[in-house]
């Protein structure tokens, strides 16, 4: 007997769609200036570009060489009542992956918002058990372990399809890389169990083997989209194994749900069980399309446990509302224009959703066991239908940032490992002119270094609503840190910058991310600030081509 992988292909009929360009090249040769007394002529120097009227700012151009004597002669100058840098931001909440734009799905599972909470560390293995994974695809690679290939029992997981790496990409596909999608959890480790032939149909044998060296070899995730009708006995025993022992399985609900379909799926009657989605062990995930319907296709039942963005389907690729966007191998042929990616639909397509969120849940709170990670869940799913399960829907559309956000408050919550000094600003400290940030942050499990890779900071409104101050430069020793800590020799993320700030009361926040966990860490502090002090009989610093000299 065979289990069919759940997989619709179509033929693609979509030109090309152009890639809007950034609206500056570079924003380090423009100065923003508040004028205390706007002289009549700019200095020397400076090339008036569009002002922000509606703030009272100017804006000037300066050649990119002067920009740091620019900054020192004009924050000498008691004309000015601050002055900064036009600096382009690189926001996590918002990933520079240049095709997020096309992920509807992160949007309609809150995967967005849920990065500002954690983005997903390496101490979880996720297993896909399906056609392989391109290891060597930019947005997996490094993060592929050793795999099985157990219909030809050797180790050749390479995808010759493209549905593993399509799943594997909407699990963990790196974000805020710079290049194409984003997937779930971005840190996350993936095992290739190839269990298919290149018909896309796995043996019985083969699932039960991939199940059990999965287990076997660290898996605490299983994604399993695949499925076929009957109740296999040797597939149940392998599962049944797997759940004692701790795994979290996850599966395809079927594709047979429509009346008009079911046939071309391999069925003889719609909507029937599928397995081993149907069994109880296993976390069976249906699909929804675009506007959150239930797909057409996505089967219903008393087996259903939740919904993900699968799509719908039908428009020939010609939409990408229908479709999940996600990696595809570069070397194979893909129905889109863009190698290396492709448009996918199905049940297939909404589970490794689920499988993603878990594993961004687990890594920020390795210490819950599997049943709290389903209950988390099911109890963060957004709802849909009646309330509670019902038998379209299950307990609902799975929720990222909500399932995260519980595991964070958690007691274990890898949040709590991340140490943050602020040393400066001090609470209700009076600053006179830029305001200095100093301090250090640390992940106190990080075996050797900080396990600390990014620390930025907003003024006057939590990370995503204040205003950003960009990322701070880090990488100081700081030994007094490490002795605190037992850590010997190793460095930490000690960090001394100053920033330009307005006159007034200001609320200083400054997160730190680990690449260890994935988590963020968030200190906040007021301070007041009174602007430059009076100015004292010093020359002035000039321009190049000499600043007027203030009257």
């Amino acid at each position: 007997m065979l289990l069919a992988v759940a997989l619709l292909l179509a033929v693609v009929d979509v030109a090309p769609r152009p890639r809007e360009a950034p609206a500056l090249a570079s924003a380090d040769a423009v100065v923003i200036v508040r004028w205390r007394e706007e002289p009549p002529v700019p200095p020397a120097g400076l090339q008036p570009l569009p002002s922000l009227d509606w703030l009272g700012l100017h804006r000037y151009a300066v050649e990119p060489t002067q920009v740091d004597a620019v900054l020192a002669a004009l924050s000498a100058d008691p004309r000015v009542e601050f002055v900064e840098r036009d600096r382009s931001y690189k926001l996590l909440s918002v990933p520079d992956d240049p095709l997020i734009g096309e992920q509807w799905n992160l949007q309609q599972v809150h995967a967005i918002d849920a990065w500002d909470v954690a983005t997903g560390g390496g101490d979880v293995i996720v297993a896909v058990l399906d056609s392989g994974i391109d290891a060597s695809h930019p947005e997996l690679a490094g993060r592929v372990v050793s795999g099985r290939n157990v219909r030809e029992r050797n180790s050749d997981t390479r995808d010759d399809i493209g549905h593993g790496t399509h799943v594997a990409g909407v699990i963990g596909a790196r974000g805020d890389n710079g290049i194409g999608v984003a997937g779930m959890s971005w840190g996350v480790r993936l095992m290739p169990i190839k269990i298919t032939d290149r018909q896309g149909e796995a043996s019985i044998t083969a699932a039960a083997q991939g199940i059990r060296w999965a287990v076997d070899h660290g898996a605490r995730i299983i994604n399993l989209s695949f499925g076929g009708l009957d109740d296999s006995r040797t597939v149940r025993l392998a599962v049944e194994d797997a759940y004692q022992r701790g795994a979290l399985l996850v599966a395809a609900a079927g594709n047979c749900g429509e009346v008009a379909t079911f046939r071309d799926e391999g069925c003889d009657v719609a909507n029937p069980p599928i397995y081993p989605a149907a069994l109880s062990q296993v976390i069976a995930v249906g699909a929804l399309g675009a506007n959150g319907e239930l797909a057409p296709y996505s089967e219903t039942g008393s087996y259903i446990r939740l919904t993900a963005p699968g799509g719908v389907g039908g428009s020939r690729r010609s939409n990408p509302l229908d479709y999940i966007l996600s990696t595809w191998p570069p070397g194979l042929p893909s129905p889109i224009d863009v190698p290396g990616y492709s448009y996918e639909v199905g049940t297939s397509m909404a589970a490794p959703h689920v499988s993603g969120a878990a594993a961004l849940v687990w890594s920020t709170n390795p210490t819950l066991s599997r049943d709290e990670v389903e209950r988390i869940l099911f109890e963060t799913a957004d709802p849909l239908g009646p309330p509670g399960r019902n038998d379209r829907f299950g307990y609902g559309r799975v929720n990222v940032q909500r399932a995260v956000e519980r595991a964070a408050q958690l007691p274990g919550n890898r949040v709590a490992d991340i140490r943050v000094l602020l040393e400066a600003p001090q609470p209700d400290a009076v600053v006179q002119g830029p305001l200095t940030v100093r301090g250090w942050a640390v992940d106190a499990l990080a075996e050797s270094g900080t396990g600390i890779d990014i620390i930025e900071a907003w003024l006057d409104g939590p990370p995503g609503q204040g205003a950003p101050l960009g990322r701070l430069p880090y990488g100081t020793a700081r030994p007094d840190v490490a002795r605190l800590l037992d850590r010997g020799g190793f460095t930490n993320a000690g960090f001394s910058v100053a920033l330009p700030v307005t006159r007034g009361v200001h609320t200083l926040w400054l997160r730190a991310h680990s690449a260890l966990s994935g988590v963020w860490r968030t200190q906040q502090v007021r301070f007041i600030a009174t602007g430059n002090p009076p100015r004292v009989e010093v020359p002035t610093p000039t321009l190049p081509g000499a600043l007027p000299s203030s009257p």
